[in-house]
């Protein structure tokens, strides 16, 4: 193993490079981690090419099934997280002392579930606070828990599944719950109900959008009947969230599960019941423990006015 080789060529490596290697440690999937890292999968291979000829050797065993680390690369990965974190570490704490920080607040956001109580309180923030700018993207969930354990945003405002632990090397602030729906065809057998539960929607057909292409997607539908022990029956899965309530609207007996918000987006044709079970999503604020951002509790402090 030549080691020697990757400290001698340390200082050329971009600290980019490292991240598209650890996001890819984490998936091992060459096509989920460049769209995580939203680069072109050719883009991303040749990095990872790149990498082990400094590496001096093979990190990733490749197979048309599997793309497995190598003990090399265990090795370099541990060594590679460990400097991560001492760089976002240090970038945080020069930012502290700069001018840059006490002007700045990002944030990352999942869309729906926060357009409301996002756009009062920045309004409220930029008024209380004129010199600070504000920046903020819509991403998915896992991009956005990849952004604040990099310290690349300040906050991150997602939606977490009661059902679901918190992320325990971040600090997390739960906002508000959002209840979880039965969607289903306006003639299913329990459209009618102002009430379900997860026994009887599980004598049905459940629908959901596909894992390898959403990562959470179990965790947001089908892991309420795990977690409860409940047998289930998943009858296909799709590509996103649309062409499942599409579904719902041509199948009379599938069930769809949706948290409260996204309910505007039903047809007439389709309907949600209320899940009575304690099945709920949390709406909540997550940052890094290491973000020292002195703008932090003033955001959380407005934010907290507009719940």
């Amino acid at each position: 193993m030549a080691m020697d080789n990757l400290d001698n060529s340390f200082n050329e490596i971009k600290i980019a490079l490292l991240r598209e290697f650890i996001v890819l440690t984490e998936s091992l999937n060459f096509t989920q981690a460049a769209k995580k890292l939203d680069i072109p999968q050719p883009v991303l291979s040749r990095h990872i090419r790149e990498f082990e000829e400094y590496a001096g050797g093979t990190l990733f065993r490749r197979s048309t099934r599997h793309v497995r680390l190598t003990t090399m690369g265990k090795l370099i990965q541990q060594e590679v997280m460990k400097i991560l974190k001492q760089v976002d570490h240090s970038v945080s704490v020069i930012d502290h002392f700069t001018e840059r920080a006490k002007k700045h607040l990002s944030i990352a956001y999942l869309g729906d579930a926060f357009n409301n109580i996002l756009v009062k309180t920045i309004d409220e923030f930029r008024e209380k606070y004129h010199s600070i700018n504000v920046d903020y993207q819509e991403t998915e969930l896992g991009k956005i828990v990849d952004l604040i354990r990099a310290n690349e945003y300040d906050f991150g405002l997602i939606l977490r599944p009661n059902v679901v632990d918190t992320f325990d090397d971040l600090h997390t602030l739960a906002l508000q719950k959002d209840p979880l729906y039965a969607v289903v065809n306006c003639v299913h057998p329990i459209a009618k109900q102002q009430f379900t539960s997860l026994k009887e929607i599980a004598n049905y057909p459940i629908i959901r959008t596909n894992p390898k292409i959403h990562s959470y997607a179990e965790n947001f539908s089908t892991n309420f009947f795990i977690k409860n022990h409940i047998d289930f029956t998943l009858q296909k899965e799709y590509p996103n969230f649309n062409t499942c309530l599409f579904e719902i609207e041509l199948n009379q007996m599938a069930v769809f599960l949706v948290p409260q918000h996204r309910l505007h987006l039903l047809t007439h044709n389709t309907v949600g019941v209320l899940i009575q079970d304690n099945c709920f999503h949390i709406l909540e604020l997550i940052w890094n423990k290491d973000n020292l951002n002195p703008n932090l509790e003033r955001f959380i402090q407005v934010l907290k006015n507009n719940i």
